[in-house]
């Protein structure tokens, strides 16, 4: 797996990090053992890529019965 970490799409990642446009489809998500991957596609240079998810923290929604 080649993965590379451009700072200012880990930061915001709202353009293609190829050809900087802003035109760019987010679609499912998969995960595999403890990684979580997103598809994105860019609608101008075509490039397609994987976003990468790492867990970070949880937080609760409902309180379980004790």
């Amino acid at each position: 797996m080649n993965i590379r970490q451009d700072a200012a799409y880990v930061k915001s990642p709202n353009f293609c990090p190829f050809c900087k446009s802003d035109e760019i489809d987010a679609t499912k998500l998969e995960s595999v053992h403890d990684t979580v991957y997103q598809w994105v596609r860019c609608d101008t240079c075509e490039t397609e890529w994987h976003d990468i998810y790492e867990l970070i923290g949880y937080e609760e929604v409902v309180t379980g019965n004790e």
